[in-house]
């Protein structure tokens, strides 16, 4: 079986990480993993190393599939030029992946199946799609992410990781509120900063000034070391997001053996199992209460060092990859697509992080269309002029006011625009 796995963006997050170790279980499953990027990263030959991988335009990858099809495409469900894959004729079996974040452009007119990373994301996503949607948890390798070989002592490290200057996904100013209530208890700060930013970037308030002893970009394959030395220290990692879709970094720090103290909202839930490889608080706790809540930690750390092995064994039970990909092949040789039953749920806006998760797909749906429209010339300019007219028919209904913006700016999107007109209505007689 041959899989495609496309991403516009090749990056540091957390859907190049499922990527990549969706992709070496494949290889064990006696799959072939392919990539396709359409931007280019410092991380693309970690991608070289697993299987073949492309660095081409969406349109390059459109006439790919005409001749040199996959088995499967595998997606994100907010990736814009993904969905002109949905397009292509004959259709190509696409499965599309919510890695945390809401989309409405995925149903069984262009998808064969449709998953997400948590059981919150996927509840969330359900009322979107006539397509059931199956949560597929991440899966953590073991043999990377796994626990130090003996506690250090010393002082203990709270740790954070992420993008710090994502404020609003990732709300970095208040760690640095949580951590400098606890710098009386002799505690370590260190920051594993995707950004690589530093305090030039941020003012006090909302942040608090406070003592970083390593704050610095780390590599995603350094990563396993960062949490290794927060768990022999008897730290602890905080996270501090308002929701996730999966908390990976919540899994592979538990994986290496170290606590995490993470809010109770959607994604996160699903991601530590409370009491075991650490703990949940309310998201409405102030700084202090979560504060607190570490300090019972670290002091459950001195009395029984031994606990960092059994959140290393719970979590890489937990979320094993080998059971994730399992699962993926099996929806990849289904044979048609499962649909949800009706009626189609609804969902409790008031729920915490929920309104936020909608916001945040209106926000994504601008971006989707402005490339979405800005691909149709492209797809125009190759020549894929079926596309292009299915494409424009399609941000007519969805992206109208981006598709007007488009036009007035291009004369030659009026040619664009008759194309599709004539598609609709048919040859004039």
């Amino acid at each position: 079986m041959r899989v495609l796995l496309f991403r516009s963006l090749c990056d540091t997050g957390g859907v190049s990480s499922w990527m990549q170790e969706h992709a070496r279980e494949l290889l064990r499953h006696g799959a072939e993993p392919h990539f396709w990027f359409e931007t280019e990263s410092p991380r693309l030959t970690e991608f070289q190393q697993l299987g073949p991988t492309t660095l081409g335009s969406i349109t390059k990858l459109l006439q790919t599939l005409e001749s040199d099809p996959y088995d499967v495409v595998h997606v994100s469900t907010v990736d814009p030029s993904a969905e002109f894959i949905g397009l292509a004729r004959p259709r190509v079996r696409i499965v599309a992946s919510n890695h945390g974040a809401l989309s409405d452009a995925w149903n069984s007119r262009n998808c064969h199946a449709r998953t997400a990373v948590s059981a919150d994301m996927a509840r969330l996503d359900q009322p979107l799609t006539d397509l059931l949607v199956e949560a597929v948890p991440n899966g953590i390798d073991g043999t990377r992410f796994s626990p130090p070989p003996r506690p250090t002592g010393g002082p203990p490290i709270i740790g954070w990781a992420g993008r710090t200057t994502d404020v609003l996904h990732k709300d970095f100013p208040r760690f640095t509120r949580i951590a400098a209530r606890r710098l009386g208890g002799g505690a370590r700060v260190w920051v594993a900063d995707a950004h690589g930013a530093d305090w030039g970037q941020f003012t006090c308030p909302p942040c608090t000034r406070v003592d970083i002893d390593r704050w610095e970009r780390v590599p995603h394959e350094a990563m396993p070391e960062f949490y290794r030395a927060v768990a022999a220290s008897g730290g602890v990692m905080v996270i501090t997001s308002p929701t996730e879709g999966f908390g990976l970094i919540a899994a592979e720090a538990a994986a290496c053996g170290a606590a995490v103290i993470a809010p109770d909202v959607l994604g996160l839930r699903q991601t530590v199992i409370s009491g075991v490889t650490g703990a949940l608080f309310p998201a409405s706790a102030s700084d202090q209460e979560v504060a607190d809540l570490v300090e019972l930690w670290l002091d459950a750390a001195r009395s029984d060092p031994g606990a960092m092995y059994r959140r290393a064994d719970a979590a890489r039970e937990a979320f094993s990859p080998q059971r994730m990909t399992r699962t993926y092949l099996d929806i990849y040789q289904r044979p048609t697509p499962l649909l949800a039953p009706r009626p189609l749920p609804e969902i409790d806006r008031s729920e915490p992080g929920v309104d936020f998760m909608h916001t945040h797909m209106g926000q994504l749906r601008q971006r989707r269309g402005r490339v979405f429209v800005r691909l149709v010339g492209e797809c125009l300019d190759a020549g894929l002029t079926d596309i292009a007219a299915r494409a424009l028919r399609r941000a007519a209904t969805h992206f109208p006011e981006q598709l007007l913006h488009r036009l007035n700016r291009r004369a030659a999107g009026r040619s664009a625009l008759r194309i599709a007109v004539r598609s609709v209505r048919g040859p004039r007689r």
